[in-house]
């Protein structure tokens, strides 16, 4: 202080909390450019399982997976509850050749994205920097608005400090003192209002 209005409209810009979501919402859509582009990698899948159960159906026991088809065998003639240890490894290499446009399309719409990102930060910082300068401007009008109010109040004191010298000394009649201390009564009402107003 005291402080300009560009450096408020400033120091809103860069600390106001909408701006700040506003520039995550821009880093989020980017990163999901790269995402987008991660579409064009092959991509590896693996698992590894090792459990024990039960030798009903078939021996052991292979949880369902990408990499290893679920399989199941015929139905054991008898029941048993004995256990045996089961494993099972899997590696899957796919990679897309063609997709018909797909995975562009899919980058060309996280770039879209980030295009309306940054189009939603641009309005948040516009939106900022008109309420800050609304709320500079209104607050300088209200401290202009309190000091002409401040001034009339002491011109009211002066007037009604003469017209009571005037009446005590018998050269006015008394209503006019009586007028005078309502107009004074009247100017600080109207600077108490101002001073909430501001």
């Amino acid at each position: 202080f005291p402080i300009t209005l560009q450096d408020a409209i400033r120091y809103a810009s860069d600390n106001y909390p909408a701006i700040r979501a506003a520039q995550a919402r821009v880093a989020a859509q980017e990163s999901g450019v790269d995402l987008a582009h991660t579409s064009y990698l092959p991509r590896l899948d693996s698992s590894l399982q090792i459990n024990r159960a039960t030798r009903n159906n078939v021996a052991g026991l292979l949880l369902p997976g990408t990499t290893i088809p679920a399989i199941s065998g015929p139905v054991s003639v008898e029941t048993s509850s004995s256990r045996i240890w089961g494993s099972g490894a899997g590696v899957l290499l796919s990679w897309e050749a063609f997709d018909f446009g797909q995975r562009g399309a899919s980058v060309d719409l996280a770039r879209a994205l980030v295009v309306r990102a940054n189009a939603g930060a641009d309005v948040a910082r516009l939106d900022v920097a008109v309420k800050t300068a609304d709320a500079f401007l209104r607050l300088a009008a209200a401290q202009e608005t309190v000091r002409a109010a401040r001034a009339n109040m002491n011109r009211q004191q002066v007037f009604a400090n003469a017209v009571a010298a005037l009446v005590k000394n018998q050269l006015r009649p008394g209503a006019e003192d009586s007028r005078a201390q309502a107009e004074l009564a009247l100017a600080r009402i109207q600077v108490i209002q101002v001073e909430q107003a501001e």
